[in-house]
């Protein structure tokens, strides 16, 4: 298995940016915010356009994925919730995961 260090000097190396390999995927979406919306990179509203994944419908079952192309250690996890929508944001979230290439969550 591949490891890959963040560079030392980036306090917050954010692997689950597409930039860095990752894909996002959903079980569902708001038409205009997709899954990809959530790891571009952009976390703050561009020309007043809010920008993330939305999901049209009941959160307590809502499916989010973030996948890596390789294995990180990851020490911290960062989540931004309803930045430029002041009225969608997170109230509960579970994180799953797993340390393997096709295991189970």
């Amino acid at each position: 298995r591949v490891r890959a260090e963040p560079i030392k000097h980036d306090r917050c190396y954010n692997v689950a940016r597409s930039d860095n390999g990752a894909h996002a995927e959903a079980d569902g979406q708001q038409i205009g915010h997709s899954p990809f919306a959530a790891v571009d990179g952009r976390v703050h509203p561009k020309d007043f356009v809010p920008n993330g994944w939305g999901y049209a419908g009941n959160l307590q079952v809502a499916l989010f994925l973030v996948a890596f192309n390789v294995t990180y250690d990851i020490q911290r996890i960062k989540v931004y919730s309803g930045v430029g929508f002041p009225d969608h944001h997170f109230t509960m979230f579970r994180i799953l995961y797993c340390d393997e290439v096709g295991g189970a969550y």
